[in-house]
């Protein structure tokens, strides 16, 4: 729910347009088809011994978190605390799969919820037939 709203608010142009890239961990799949039937079976759907550190940016993000096909929390021992959350989008699911630790969700949460942009800057572009927007507060 939150990464809709965050996506939501992105939209409408009420944040801040320059966003940091978000840091994930990705799993490659391991070619066989992620279905209805077989999404919970991670383990056999993505090589958990090649992953890869990546960032994406925050609208891709929020896009895997709306569109999650798998998503699933991931605990440090049986008994242990979530530690980060594996997801993939619907589209994505048949190529990799994301991990990111819960210390970054709850950054990016803390981040978006205290953004209250108070410049703007409108500039017209005539490709797409409307206006870019940037918006910042003035200590960046």
């Amino acid at each position: 729910m939150a990464a809709y709203a965050i996506r939501k608010l992105m939209e409408a142009k009420l944040l801040s347009t320059d966003y940091r890239p978000i840091d994930v961990r990705v799993f490659p799949a391991k070619g066989k088809p992620v279905t209805l039937m077989n999404w919970h079976n991670i383990d056999d759907l993505y090589d958990f011994g090649c992953p890869h550190d990546e960032t994406i940016p925050l609208r891709d993000l929020c896009n895997q978190l709306i569109h999650s096909y798998v998503f699933m929390p991931l605990i440090s021992s049986k008994t242990g605390p979530v530690k980060s959350v594996i997801f993939t989008s619907d589209r994505q699911r048949n190529n990799s799969l994301y991990e990111v630790s819960l210390a970054t969700l709850s950054s990016v949460l803390r981040t978006m919820g205290n953004d209250y942009p108070s410049n703007s800057e409108f500039s017209f572009d005539s490709r797409s037939g409307d206006y870019q927007v940037r918006n910042w507060t003035p200590s960046e």
